[in-house]
């Protein structure tokens, strides 16, 4: 596999790779072989971002918060905007990356296991079809936020266990707004200022208010 890898400096973007004989010791641990996060990041404002791999053994989602990106699947290509969160399956070629006027900013993992495709067929995700447009979501960025900071933590499997939690939670829901209209995206949701607030706080609990104040939103 060939990342092109990931042509942005690295203070430009937050990222945790699990290691291999770690995704090799605990991958069969039942609360992980069928929901396991392999590799997960955060690239704000992704000026020159692109990768091409011609083959993949792992799952990914991509969920685009800001900007503007493209997603080629064999011989088609699609546009991927603000609100729109992106699926690959393993072997299949692929590319994608940043618009280069206005480059998106993405949340971001692989993962595998023996319920992963299963949550694809649930959000009716095909080969035809591999992007829905989820809009500006909360939860998931929230979510995505976690699954990072968390793994960042290190990797015991107390923390793999809680990345694949947030993950599920991430597929059950984008696979429910896929069946069920959800309501209109908060318009002043301010995704960045969220996550800013949430890396600066890692050591200590936050309430439920505070999220809300940093978001512009209603606790309820």
């Amino acid at each position: 596999m060939t990342d092109a890898a990931y042509p942005l400096h690295p203070a430009h973007y937050s990222i945790c790779r699990i290691p291999p004989s770690v995704i090799a010791a605990d991958g069969q641990h039942p609360l992980l072989r069928n929901l396991m996060v392999t590799r997960a990041g955060y690239f704000p404002k992704a000026q020159g971002h692109e990768v091409q791999r011609e083959t993949f053994d792992e799952y990914l989602v991509i969920y685009c918060v800001d900007g503007a990106g493209w997603f080629r699947l064999g011989r088609r290509q699609w546009a991927v905007g603000k609100g729109d969160i992106v699926f690959l399956s393993p072997d299949m070629a692929h590319g994608y990356g940043a618009a280069p006027e206005n480059p998106w900013s993405i949340h971001w993992a692989h993962f595998n296991g023996g319920h992963a495709r299963h949550f694809l067929e649930l959000a009716d995700i095909t080969p035809g079809r591999p992007m829905i447009a989820v809009g500006e979501r909360f939860n998931l960025v929230a979510l995505f936020n976690q699954i990072l900071t968390t793994l960042q933590l290190g990797y015991s499997v107390h923390f793999l266990i809680s990345a694949a939690a947030c993950l599920h939670q991430v597929l059950s829901s984008v696979a429910l707004q896929a069946v069920y209209a959800p309501p209109p995206p908060y318009k002043d949701l301010d995704a960045q200022r969220i996550i800013q607030f949430m890396a600066a706080n890692l050591t200590r609990p936050y309430t439920l208010d505070e999220l809300a104040a940093e978001a512009n939103l209603s606790p309820s």
